[in-house]
């Protein structure tokens, strides 16, 4: 409650900073509520309540209905008939806005793909959350028009020399360039998928802290059982030493008839590393000819978490590729497209990767969750972009008036977006639920370096390939 009234704080204050208007920042504000208020009501009809993963829903929702408010309201001509000045941005903001939903959601409907029934919800929930908040921001749009909050928009100096200082970057393209691909290839390289019981926990956090005295000063907290079949007491002997031999710590040992059982207790050295052990002990049993089978709670976390992590990854990947395959099918098969229309997201996922790399950053099931999640959320930028050079290329401009439009029509809109995002993020970083403080800090990290790349590299990807 404390981190997400702060964020609300500073939401508002940065809203009223860029609109100078009480009302329309109170509209923002009212249409980021009803939106969150639906999300949560379908999630209780369809699924009879709110589950954890869901807590993330409200930044989500936050980001997109901030975001497309700051492209609706950029206004250039005015008409003295409202109906006309709203049908006029609907008609040449509103496509691409909805072009954005469409692909956010895309992104969100990844988590389909999951066997993890929570993160299945979650996609189907933000899916359909994501086309209501749309609708409901183009009603109070239009509401803010019909009380003619929404006025012409005039070149903000200060978002004027930010985008100059970001243009200027071209002068260093190469370097940024090298500086890009250096990091891309870092974060690929060292890609590692990795799971521990407590990464959902803040590591300076007091729950963490107990957690972690009573894994390591009391045999640790995974619990792990041995059930096998041994028809010798030197066998279950030589089982038990070497289960200790491996940092586990045994509890207690039952015997059946016919089956063993060591119930013992594994530090969280991760599933990486408890899978090494595993496969230890099990040559170990094969050599001695002992019939083993491994259990427990700790074993199927780490057994499960893996592939659900996995399955989140391939979602990721098939989304990445659909939005590809979008542009092309929405630009006359146009196949530079599917190029041009990846890199600028591609790109910023990558390089955020490496960047993270020097955080120890690994993926494990939150943070592919909060990858899929953060690929939602910063597409929306370039798409702008694309869309806005591409309508004006089938209006007949020329390709240096249609990269002109853009810069002065929507990099204005996509700074601001950022800078929005970017401020009211940072109190989520202090979040003692990692999920919450992991995406504020991707989410910014991402949206910097995707903000730097949609200036200065998008617009020389889109004179050289879509002509």
């Amino acid at each position: 409650i404390f981190f997400t009234l702060a964020s609300f704080i500073l939401c508002s204050i940065i809203l009223w900073v860029f609109l100078k208007n009480i009302k329309l920042v109170v509209i923002n504000l009212v249409t980021v509520i009803f939106s969150i208020l639906f999300s949560f009501s379908i999630s209780n009809y369809l699924f009879g309540g709110i589950e954890l993963v869901m807590i993330i829903i409200p930044a989500v929702i936050f980001i997109i209905t901030i975001s497309d408010y700051m492209h609706l309201k950029n206004i250039y001509r005015k008409y003295k008939q409202k109906y006309r000045l709203f049908y006029s941005q609907i008609s040449i903001v509103g496509k691409p806005v909805f072009l954005t939903s469409f692909t956010t959601a895309i992104g969100f409907l990844s988590f389909t793909f999951c066997s993890f029934e929570p993160l299945t919800r979650f996609g189907i929930i933000t899916t359909l959350s994501i086309f209501i908040t749309l609708f409901i921001i183009i009603t109070f749009f239009a509401v803010a028009i019909d009380y003619n909050l929404i006025k012409t928009s005039n070149e903000d100096k200060r978002i004027y020399y930010l985008i100059n200082f970001l243009k200027k970057s071209k002068n260093y393209k190469e370097l940024l360039f090298a500086a890009f691909l250096f990091l891309s290839i870092l974060g690929i390289y060292t890609f590692n998928i990795n799971n521990f019981l407590t990464d959902e926990l803040n590591k300076k956090s007091n729950l963490f802290q107990e957690i972690n005295y009573f894994d390591n000063y009391f045999g640790g907290i995974k619990p792990v059982s041995f059930n096998s079949i041994i028809s010798k007491s030197s066998q279950l002997d030589s089982l038990n030493d070497e289960i200790i031999q491996n940092d586990l710590h045994v509890d207690l040992i039952t015997k059946t008839e016919n089956i063993s059982t060591i119930s013992s207790r594994m530090k969280d050295f991760g599933s990486d590393n408890a899978f090494i052990i595993y496969n230890q002990i099990k040559s170990f049993s094969k050599k001695n000819n002992i019939d083993l089978n491994i259990g427990g709670v700790g074993y199927l976390f780490d057994s499960i978490s893996n592939r659900l992590t996995r399955e989140v990854l391939i979602g990721l990947f098939f989304a990445v590729f659909a939005i590809g395959i979008l542009f092309i099918l929405i630009n006359n098969f146009k196949l530079n497209y599917f190029f041009v229309s990846l890199l600028p997201n591609i790109i910023p996922m990558t390089t955020a990767l490496g960047v993270l790399y020097f955080t120890g950053f690994y993926f494990s099931l939150s943070n592919a969750f909060i990858f899929a999640i953060v690929f939602g959320l910063i597409v929306d930028d370039s798409i702008h972009i694309i869309s806005s050079y591409a309508m004006c290329r089938r209006r007949k401009y020329s390709i240096k008036k249609s990269i002109d439009y853009c810069k002065t029509k929507t990099f204005s809109a996509i700074v601001k977006t950022t800078i929005v995002i970017v401020v009211t993020l940072l109190p989520l970083l202090f979040s003692e639920f990692k999920s919450i403080s992991q995406l504020a800090f991707v989410t910014i990290i991402s949206a910097l370096i995707a903000i730097i790349f949609d200036i200065v590299f998008l617009p020389l990807l889109l004179k050289k390939y879509i002509k």
